[in-house]
């Protein structure tokens, strides 16, 4: 049975990197996802829960379409990879076995999200071209973006003690428009390059905010990092942050990578 329609970019991203393997995908009613365009993005993973995690699944993802499709289509693709893998299923049992998620994300957050995961492998995303003056350089505020970390949280507040399913889990963004890295100009003097710079703050903002952990045990872009659970005695509740990096290049962001995992 499908959820409710989820509006969290880093849910969604979690979900890509730890619940699901993702086995097809594609888009429905456009040939790629459009960053120039403001209609968002709706998402649908339809996973096979049985057994234990991550579980196999179909990512399919509309814009501008309605949800429906983009679920439905995940369900063929998923049925049609079962049955091809697994002869003797019986379809009739998919009903009960298949669970869909849904999400609707602008399409920046989707673009973000996807980047480095299986799902860029099914997923084109259309990149908006660089725009030139007339003398053909970039106008100001169209080049790269300056690097920053978002800032997201997951809540869990659980129940009876005695039932370990028994707790409501609340994901959102502390800091959704980021924290934004400039290179120091004591840095440059010292002999570091603007890239060094923004890379050794990023290192020390991470460091000083308690993250520790990567969301993968291997690099690769897009990877975001987590605090351990806090709990807050009052209320009983355990909080965990996330940061996530943006405009930073893959190589700084395998600099940062390295940097934090190697604190642990």
């Amino acid at each position: 049975m499908p959820r409710g329609i989820n509006n969290d970019a880093a849910n969604f991203r979690e979900v890509l990197e730890k619940g699901v393997i993702l086995v097809g995908g594609e888009i429905v009613d456009n040939n790629s996802i459009s960053l120039d365009d403001d209609d968002p993005v709706s998402v649908a993973i339809i996973v096979d829960v049985q057994g234990y995690g991550p579980h196999v699944g179909a990512i399919c993802a509309t814009q501008g379409g309605h949800i429906d499709s983009a679920l439905q289509a995940a369900d063929e693709i998923l049925e049609e990879w079962t049955l091809e893998h697994y002869p003797d299923s019986d379809p009739e049992h998919f009903t009960e076995t298949f669970d869909g998620i849904m999400w609707e994300l602008t399409p920046q957050e989707f673009a973000d999200a996807i980047k480095g995961t299986k799902a860029a492998e099914f997923i084109e995303i259309d990149e908006p071209e660089e725009e030139e003056d007339e003398e053909g350089v970039l106008e100001e505020g169209d080049d790269e973006d300056v690097p920053l970390i978002r800032i997201s949280f997951t809540r869990i507040t659980r129940g009876d003690s005695d039932d370990s399913d028994d707790y409501e889990e609340e994901h959102g963004w502390i800091d959704e428009e980021g924290v934004e890295f400039e290179p120091d100009e004591s840095d440059i003097e010292d002999g570091m390059t603007e890239s060094e710079s923004i890379v050794t703050q990023a290192e020390k903002f991470l460091e000083d905010e308690g993250a520790v952990h990567a969301s993968s045990s291997h690099f690769h872009p897009g990877v975001w990092y987590t605090t351990e659970y806090e709990q807050d005695f009052r209320t009983g509740t355990d909080e965990e942050r996330s940061f996530h990096l943006k405009g930073f290049s893959p190589e700084e962001e395998a600099e940062i990578f390295k940097h934090v995992t190697r604190r642990r």
